[in-house]
């Protein structure tokens, strides 16, 4: 649904393509790279919990403290997207003026969603460290009915086609946030768990995380990296990063899947 939009522009697709080629990269990148709060986070707090979950509201403080930093990363991820958007999407863009301004648009428009991405990932992470770990999937499906239908609305019936793509979608993330919150707080708040404080929590998540943040960043610059090189060396830079970003959702596919079997297990 969010590519829906392009169908009804068919000649250009390549280079609407090519343009939008460096957005899932940044995209990818803020979700990517702050997905340590939950995966390190989860550990951190199911410790705390204990396997007869006596610790449970000294494993809700300190999730709560994680929570707070989650937020708090996010929007200096959106503030620095803001400000840096226009000149990064250099680097990953081919094509006209008027379909990379559209990318720009675009990828701002998605990065206002990122203090959503990043706090529901610590949300999920310290659901799940006490014993919630359907949240994350209610949190998904809201998500996707949300944008399904957002996407109705604003790219078939408004024709804001990409800027309704990202508003749709940036929705859906900031719906799935609000709701894990919600479920976060009112466990909290029937045991008058009080939260940690922040540098508290954070001082044992950074060193469980390092790891992980390290080599998510190596692998999102990586990816970032071919995408940039191919928009500046390709003897066809369009069709070139046309094919790149279809190659790239592949990949993303079977990532997800292989992250959701070890999750499973």
């Amino acid at each position: 649904m969010r590519a829906a939009w392009r169908g009804h522009v068919p000649e250009h697709l390549g280079e609407i393509l090519a343009n939008f080629g460096g957005c899932p990269d940044r995209a990818a990148g803020y979700r990517a790279g702050t997905n340590c709060f939950a995966s390190a986070g989860t550990p951190l707090v199911a410790a705390e919990y204990g396997d007869d979950g006596r610790g449970e509201a000294k494993a809700l403080g300190l999730g709560a403290a994680l929570v707070k930093a989650a937020f708090a990363v996010g929007f200096l991820v959106w503030a620095l997207s803001e400000a840096l958007t226009p000149s990064a999407m250099t680097y990953f863009a081919g094509g006209d003026p008027e379909t990379f301004a559209a990318a720009v648009g675009f990828s701002r428009l998605r990065a206002a969603s990122a203090p959503a991405v990043v706090g529901a990932a610590a949300l999920n992470g310290a659901l799940r460290g006490v014993g919630d770990a359907r949240a994350a999937l209610d949190a998904a499906a809201l998500a996707g009915v949300v944008n399904v239908l957002l996407d109705l609305a604003l790219i078939w019936q408004l024709g804001l086609n990409p800027d309704g793509a990202a508003l749709a979608t940036a929705a859906a993330e900031w719906a799935a946030a609000a709701y894990l919150f919600a479920r976060f707080e009112s466990r909290r708040r029937q045991l008058a768990a009080a939260a940690l404080p922040v540098a508290e929590g954070l001082g044992a998540f950074a060193t469980a995380a390092a790891a992980t943040l390290l080599r998510t960043l190596a692998l999102q610059a990586f990816l970032a990296g071919t995408t940039a090189f191919i928009a500046s060396n390709a003897a066809d830079p369009t069709t070139a990063l046309a094919a790149h970003l279809v190659l790239k959702q592949f990949y993303l596919v079977l990532s997800f899947a292989t992250d959701a079997l070890a999750v499973a297990n």
